[in-house]
């Protein structure tokens, strides 16, 4: 599983796994997020993006509220 790497409230990049190791992917202009109609809402929250009720509730620190 990945993470969306923040600046503040901007995306800066993603962080991935791959063999083993965390690699920092960053992006100069834009980030695109396309994990499937599940992963991408999922990889959001665990990364702090959504409502922040629901956020708090399962440990996760938020980010940026997006209420639903």
């Amino acid at each position: 599983m990945g993470a969306v790497m923040m600046r503040g409230t901007r995306t800066s990049g993603v962080g991935v796994l791959d063999q083993g190791q965390t690699q920092e992917i960053s992006a100069d202009r834009e980030t695109l997020l396309c994990d499937g109609v599940f992963g991408s809402p999922q990889l959001l929250m665990l990364s702090g993006i959504g409502p922040a009720a629901d956020l708090r509730a399962v440990g996760v620190t938020p980010l940026i509220d997006l209420p639903d």
